[in-house]
């Protein structure tokens, strides 16, 4: 089951948004700051002895502090000069390393097929952090908000 991050821009306007976006999903979370979401799921989850998380190699510091506190090792995959999942080496990464999460990116809201690594992850039982801090809410979709 992935978890979806979502950004906070306009207070007031936000929460009419997200009052919207809970009433067609109501298993999804929000929080003013993603890392905030991530250190309430990260210390409520067993990782069942599995110490890495997958990591894209440009994630900011912020972003990292969670796994870090409940002391998960992050592991970088490559992304390509178009923030692009290179799924080689992320294949790589799943092969090397006992993998608890994989967090993935969608860098300034340029949504990523990310369905080539479904199958292998959940084969795997690794959860997925689906990170859309980089995008904005749009008022037009309550069912995908980037």
């Amino acid at each position: 089951m992935p978890i979806n991050l979502l950004p906070s821009l306009h207070v007031y306007e936000d929460l009419l948004r997200i009052q919207a976006l809970k009433r067609k999903n109501p298993n999804w979370f929000y929080f003013a700051r993603a890392r905030d979401g991530l250190f309430s799921i990260l210390r409520s989850l067993n990782f069942l002895n599995r110490q890495v998380v997958l990591i894209p190699t440009s994630l900011c510091e912020e972003a990292i502090k969670p796994y870090l506190s409940v002391g998960l090792q992050p592991v970088a995959y490559k992304i390509d000069n178009e923030l692009n999942i290179d799924y080689d080496d992320l294949l790589y990464c799943l092969e090397s390393y006992d993998v608890a999460i994989l967090h993935c990116v969608e860098y300034y809201g340029w949504h990523q097929d990310f369905s080539q690594i479904f199958n292998e992850i959940d084969q795997r039982n690794i959860l997925l952090v689906h990170d859309k801090a980089h995008c904005m809410f749009d008022p037009d979709d309550v069912n995908y908000p980037c």
